[in-house]
């Protein structure tokens, strides 16, 4: 996941078959990288990953940085 998928979207959840961690693969897809049991590799993908409600927290060292002021025109 980059981080201005992060920002724009907001933090992925976890998986909602295993509990597992989702990571983004090279073809835009979300995959689980958990296990359903001790034999069995978690299958779940996904191009609309599940999302976090609460927002992303950004820490104060990067708030009261230079990058902070710096305006992108959209």
């Amino acid at each position: 996941m980059t981080s201005q998928d992060l920002l724009f979207y907001g933090a992925l959840a976890k998986c909602p078959l295993c509990g597992g961690t989702l990571i983004c693969d090279n073809e835009k897809r979300f995959v689980c990288g958990g296990e359903i049991s001790e034999w069995c590799s978690c299958v779940f993908s996904t191009k609309d990953p599940p999302r976090k409600e609460e927002p992303v927290k950004i820490p104060d060292s990067v708030m009261n940085s230079a990058i902070s002021d710096v305006s992108i025109p959209i």
